[in-house]
């Protein structure tokens, strides 16, 4: 009953705020001024004594003072409340526009980031069509023509010899097609970020490795993240099995997995003890076809630590490596630690 009223008496009152400035000051100074005049004299036909009449007028002045304070105080009640909701409205839709304009441009970045990869891929490509795929090719030429002469001259230990040459450029070629089209594989793959149980996987890809009895492996606890469950899986793959390979002569093998959180990335790391390289050579690593001196007698592509590389960027990460020749090498990978949206579809 109370809140029905007091609505009412609200929304009588909201009208009013809005009649006040529509009506004007010289209006209510002559509403005023009658509602004195009418009041005054209704006092002088009902009072017949000047004791009475004054304190008629006495009540009446305090009655007007205690009515006009209440009305005005409920005016800037109502006008500081609308006032206030209307700054909270505001302020709400200033800090939607800006998470909005926020959220966009990080978008832009995470797109402009992901155009800058694929341009790089791009150039990667044309790099290994025209430079990588082109040395076998006109050795390959080169034999088969030596081998030519070798057959019409009956001389059958150079055709022998050139078969062999042939061969051998023939798979090297072989090799270089099938780890472009690994790496085409792994760019166009689509991206599904969800949460991975890095320890778990890395139990699980050891047991697939079938890890031999005399390496050692150190396992800290590695989390969960928040990544692409393949993507991540062929990363793992690529550098346990390399930490496997590279320290498999060592004289105790030993591998070292960890990560840590470090500012707001998850960084984890692949530690072994094997053949390492030097400070050097460890920008060329992540490039493709790149196989260093101490890693030719090891079989391989030199397309692992590309595809490495290439995932975790496109999954907003970073990826870098240190080692030291015979006393190993450490790789590290960076996953982003609370992940938004993804950076390629």
């Amino acid at each position: 009953m109370h809140t029905a009223a007091f609505r009412r008496l609200a929304f009588g009152s909201k009208r009013l705020v809005r009649l006040f400035p529509a009506l004007g000051a010289g209006t209510y100074l002559a509403l005023g001024t009658l509602w004195i005049w009418l009041s005054d004299r209704v006092g002088e036909r009902v009072f017949a004594t000047v004791g009475s009449l004054t304190a008629y007028q006495t009540w009446k002045g305090v009655g007007f003072v205690v009515v006009s304070a209440a009305v005005v105080y409920l005016l800037l009640y109502l006008a500081n409340r609308a006032l206030a909701r209307d700054l909270a409205a505001r302020t709400a839709a200033r800090r939607q526009l800006e998470a909005a304009n926020q959220e966009l441009d990080a978008r832009v970045q995470e797109r402009t980031r992901a155009l800058e990869s694929a341009n790089r891929a791009l150039q990667m490509f044309t790099h290994a069509v025209a430079h990588d795929l082109s040395s076998p090719a006109g050795r390959l030429q080169g034999f088969a023509q030596a081998l030519g002469h070798a057959v019409s001259a009956g001389d059958y230990d150079k055709v022998t010899h050139y078969a062999a040459r042939i061969d051998a450029n023939a798979r090297l070629m072989q090799q270089i097609i099938d780890g472009l089209l690994q790496l085409s594989r792994a760019e166009r793959m689509g991206l599904e970020r969800v949460p991975v149980d890095c320890d778990a996987l890395v139990r699980e890809l050891l047991q697939e490795l079938q890890v031999a009895p005399a390496v050692r492996i150190e396992l800290a606890p590695l989390g969960i993240v928040q990544a692409d469950s393949a993507g991540l899986r062929q990363v793992w793959t690529n550098l346990l099995s390399n930490a496997l390979k590279y320290s498999a002569h060592a004289p105790a093998p030993v591998v070292r997995i960890a990560a840590a959180d470090l500012a707001g990335e998850r960084v984890f790391s692949v530690a072994d003890n094997g053949i390492g390289f030097g400070p050097e050579e460890g920008q060329r690593l992540f490039d493709l076809f790149t196989r260093l001196p101490s890693a030719r007698a090891f079989p391989g592509s030199g397309v692992g630590l590309m595809i490495v590389k290439r995932t975790i960027e496109r999954q907003g990460g970073r990826v870098w490596a240190e080692g030291a020749p015979g006393r190993g090498a450490t790789f590290w990978f960076s996953l982003p630690a609370a992940r938004p949206a993804c950076l390629d579809e």
